[in-house]
């Protein structure tokens, strides 16, 4: 009699089991917010989100951003079994709100049917990954200063010049590996001046940095032919040379003392 109560109990709590499982409200339809990466990627570079959708089936799922007041689709993957996942997503942005969404999927004889599920939202922000340059000419040299915003080692950056509708090398340089310590992302370089041109620097794509970096273009005008007594080398944000009166010229102000040269002050 005993064993057959314990049959019969055994029975019912499977078949209520059963029954709560085909419940397509047995599963809740938001999960936690998922986990980013332990540290924060630089723009662009590829990161892993991982977390639990809640439901231990294998489901198809998106990482989804938002962005222009909507969400959009980012990259898509599957749970595990057990409803856990790994996805990798990216930005180009400074700061992006991220998600992950499941679809509902129908019944099938595995599993009941199952409402989407989407997570609660996580912020990832960026670390940047730019660099400037700054010109000054020093006698019939000018020296080219750079600031990379990531200092990454064994990363190659290269001076160059317009020539027609091409760059051009001017020169390179590749930081160390490991980065010095102190050493930051600075750049420097000197070259002969070569007339008015237009000059820009190029870094070369690193891991774990997918994408190359460009710094915005400085025209470069090296001003009189030769020095005097008491002249001024400017070099205007437009490339132009300061020669008309009570016309504003915007640009970098610096003082030359040999081979040593000031940092930039707008004026």
């Amino acid at each position: 009699m005993f064993r057959r109560s314990a049959l019969l109990m055994a029975i019912v709590l499977a078949i209520a089991s059963f029954v709560g499982l085909t419940s397509s409200t047995a599963f809740a339809d938001t999960s936690p917010a998922p986990t980013p990466p332990a540290s924060s990627p630089y723009v662009g570079q590829s990161f892993n989100f991982t977390g639990d959708i809640g439901t231990p089936v294998i489901r198809t799922i998106e990482a989804q951003k938002f962005e222009s007041n909507k969400w959009t689709k980012v990259t898509s993957g599957k749970t595990h079994s057990d409803g856990t996942y790994t996805i990798a997503a990216s930005t180009t942005a400074p700061s992006r709100d991220f998600r992950i969404f499941a679809a509902s999927v129908k019944k099938s004889s595995s599993h009941p049917a199952l409402s989407s599920v989407t997570s609660l939202t996580t912020t990832i922000t960026t670390l940047p990954n730019s660099v400037s340059l700054t010109i000054a000419r020093i006698g019939d040299n000018f020296r080219a200063d750079g600031v990379a915003t990531a200092a990454l080692p064994g990363r190659l950056y290269t001076l160059q010049v317009k020539s027609g509708k091409n760059w051009v090398t001017v020169a390179n340089t590749t930081t160390a590996n490991p980065v010095e310590a102190g050493s930051g992302g600075a750049l420097s370089w000197t070259a002969p001046t070569d007339g008015s041109k237009s000059y820009r620097i190029s870094g070369a794509a690193v891991d774990p940095v997918p994408a190359a970096v460009t710094s915005p273009t400085i025209a470069f005008n090296p001003g009189p032919a030769h020095l005097g007594k008491n002249v001024i080398y400017s070099t205007t944000n437009s490339g132009t040379t300061p020669t008309k009166k009570c016309v504003d010229y915007k640009g970098n102000a610096k003082l030359v003392s040999g081979t040593t040269v000031t940092c930039p002050l707008a004026i």
